[in-house]
C-alpha cells in the first residue's frame, strides 16, 4: 500500500506563495509532495528562486511515480 502525497497549493499567484513553494522544492523540502499550481506561474516563480530547477505538469497524481 502506497501513502498519499502530501498536497500544496502555491498560493496567491500574485503574492510571494510561488516563490516559497519553488525554494521549499529546490531545497528538498517538498520532495514527495505534489503541487497544485498554474505551471506558468511556477516556472516563473522557480526561474527566479531556483534557475534551473524544473517545473513538470503532469495530469493526475498517479503520474508523479514516473517523473
Amino acid at each position: 500500500m502506497s501513502s498519499a502525497p502530501l498536497v500544496v497549493t502555491m498560493g496567491d499567484a500574485c503574492g510571494i506563495g510561488p516563490e516559497i513553494v519553488a525554494l521549499a522544492c529546490a531545497r528538498g523540502a517538498l520532495a514527495d509532495a505534489v503541487v497544485i499550481a498554474d505551471v506558468e506561474v511556477m516556472r516563473r516563480a522557480t526561474a527566479i528562486v531556483a534557475p534551473g530547477q524544473a517545473v513538470v505538469a503532469i495530469d493526475t497524481v498517479s503520474q508523479r511515480g514516473a517523473l
